[in-house]
């Protein structure tokens, strides 16, 4: 997910969210070029990570974890966001807040799952008055060592929660789709690299230059790899993986239906080493190796244009040749010549380091 979002932007809420009643959003990919044009304005320019537990100052890093959700950290007027991963299967998040408890009656994860069915959901807050008697000793206590790990610190502490956003919609999940998760829980959610941590990540609007844009049909997403390259000749390519074999075999591209979609990739962010290439590619790879039978009509490109957004305007520039198969364990290419004008373009940075 964040590889996607690092090269293609983030698309709004509202765009991705399949909203006409069937219960298989989450299989849903986004239709519509302007939809990922919004999205690559949103842009993601590097992820990091926050630790919520390293040796004995638990406490530290919950609070610094606060602090960049409160301001980022620095004293900001806008706080942001993080990402937290749970295991899901057999977790309970159907209980709900006492009477006397902040927020009395919203729903509130009680138990964590299994080691298994990791899915990840977004931190956008934080409430110190939360509480919940996670034990079930029938008291609201800070002082025991409610998890028997040895230590007694925040992962103990039965006040305090963090206000979770999940993605499963408003009307089947939590309260309007957010839950509390508390603090005594954090020790239990899934370690990246061995600890338990969150992302963080950076955002920032930005001017798209250079996008593209696609017509693609394909009824077996995981076997497709959707790529972009650019050059001086033919022979000089440089391609960068978006859409990488992702979404399970058998789904369709749409991942609700056999339709294509038209889909925009963001050249933006290779803008400054461009100023002298003359041919812009997409290619579609299909690794299917299977023996079964591969119907052309369902497997194709439709359509592919050059968006050039640098003078101010949209100018699309249409590739000539439509409508073409994607073969069965195949290769297929289309370009553009396009002579791309110099343009005073800088750059964006991509990555920063984690703690």
């Amino acid at each position: 997910g964040f590889t996607a979002v690092l090269s293609n932007g983030c698309p709004r809420y509202s765009d991705w969210c399949y909203t006409n009643g069937q219960n298989n959003s989450i299989r849903y990919w986004m239709d519509g070029y302007e939809k990922y044009y919004t999205g690559m304005r949103n842009r993601v320019v590097g992820v990091k990570t926050i630790t919520l537990y390293n040796n004995n100052n638990a406490n530290a890093c919950v609070d610094k974890l606060k602090h960049w959700l409160a301001d980022h950290g620095d004293g900001s007027d806008i706080g942001g966001v993080a990402v937290v991963c749970v295991y899901t299967d057999e977790w309970v998040y159907n209980d709900t807040l006492p009477a006397q408890s902040a927020h009395s009656g919203e729903y509130v994860i009680s138990q964590m799952g299994n080691d298994s069915a990791a899915h990840a959901m977004t931190i956008v807050g934080y409430d110190d008055n939360v509480w919940y008697d996670i034990n079930g000793d029938g008291y609201i206590t800070t002082d025991i060592d409610i998890n028997g790990d040895g230590r007694i610190n925040i992962f103990d502490s039965e006040y305090g929660a963090l206000r979770i956003a999940n993605s499963w919609g408003t009307m089947m999940f939590g309260n309007g789709g957010f839950i509390w998760l508390p603090y005594s829980l954090l020790n239990e959610i899934v370690p990246i690299g061995g600890l338990r941590r969150v992302y963080v990540c950076e955002v920032e609007e930005r001017n798209v230059q250079l996008a593209y844009k696609a017509t693609i049909g394909h009824l077996n997403r995981g076997h497709l790899s959707l790529q972009v390259g650019y050059g001086l000749t033919t022979n000089e390519k440089d391609y960068y993986n978006i859409f990488n074999y992702q979404g399970g075999n058998n789904v369709s591209i749409s991942g609700i239906d056999n339709n294509p979609i038209t889909i925009g990739l963001d050249f933006s962010s290779k803008f400054g080493a461009l100023s002298d290439y003359k041919h812009y590619y997409l290619q579609a790879i299909d690794n299917n190796t299977s023996s079964g039978s591969y119907n052309e009509n369902n497997y194709f490109i439709r359509d592919f244009s050059l968006m050039d957004y640098r003078w101010g305007e949209a100018f699309e520039l249409p590739c000539p040749t439509t409508s073409i198969p994607i073969g069965k364990n195949t290769t297929t290419t289309l370009s553009i010549n396009y002579d791309l004008l110099p343009f005073d373009g800088t750059p964006v940075p991509t990555n920063w380091n984690s703690d």
